[in-house]
């Protein structure tokens, strides 16, 4: 997913498996990863059900009652990526969720 500014690059299995993986501003890598976890279980490959790609990408996963989907996409005039998360519970009663991000930072310029 990219637009003129940047782009990411991330596995279909949700890693960051390379040293090319994470999110670039051409010539500048500025993150090398980024995780979410909801109620205390990582957003990962154990979890993830179906993957959709395209002009975006979204990642289909489910935890428990919770049924999530991470979409990303790279907005016009956006030097980054933007990811945003669904979360449907699939219980009639009401349940709580907190949502934590770990991000690896490392913003440093292309080396081959």
């Amino acid at each position: 997913v990219s637009n003129l500014n940047a782009f990411i690059h991330r596995d279909l299995d949700t890693g960051f498996s390379t040293k090319w993986s994470g999110i670039w501003k051409p010539g500048h890598k500025l993150l090398d990863y980024y995780a979410y976890r909801v109620n205390g279980i990582w957003l990962d490959s154990d979890n993830l059900k179906a993957v959709d790609y395209g002009e975006t990408i979204t990642y289909y996963f489910e935890t428990g009652s919770l049924h999530i989907e991470e979409k990303i996409t790279a907005p016009k005039g956006l030097s980054g990526v933007k990811s945003s998360l669904k979360i449907e519970n699939k219980l009639e009663e009401k349940k709580a969720v907190q949502v934590a991000l770990e991000a690896g930072i490392d913003i440093r310029e292309k080396s081959t």
